[in-house]
């Protein structure tokens, strides 16, 4: 078996586990129920930064990759105190988060609706 082969099978299998994330921010929803968490994942130093975004119940652990919304720096936008792209949450109302984020990020995720909670994008 390749050296290829074999490191694609690691990353497959277990890839994820030698992964952390480094919480930047969070912010409750009104009625408490739910928590937007702004992260940073990182896998390795030849990972660049990123930032993720996870919707969560109030008491739920973070784990794995963002299920809301993922993305990276392509260019020359403003980056968070995490070093990725940087993103301002705004609750609407206990149900809508607002996520706003600069023109120019390379968007890998961008969920509509997690959780019962929807998600309104806008690009500045």
């Amino acid at each position: 078996m390749s050296i290829v082969a074999i490191t694609l099978s690691l990353l497959l299998i277990g890839g994820s586990a030698c992964c952390d994330n480094e919480v930047a921010k969070e912010i409750f929803s009104p009625n408490a129920t739910h928590r937007a968490v702004v992260f940073n994942r990182g896998c390795g130093a030849t990972t660049g930064f990123n930032t993720e975004i996870s919707i969560l119940g109030s008491s739920e652990g973070l784990h794995g990759s963002g299920n809301l919304w993922v993305a990276d720096d392509s260019g020359d936008s403003p980056s968070g105190s995490w070093g990725g792209p940087d993103v301002h949450l705004r609750w609407l109302s206990q149900d809508t988060l607002e996520v706003q984020f600069a023109s120019g990020l390379r968007v890998f995720k961008q969920e509509g609706r997690v959780d019962g909670i929807t998600a309104v994008y806008v690009q500045r």
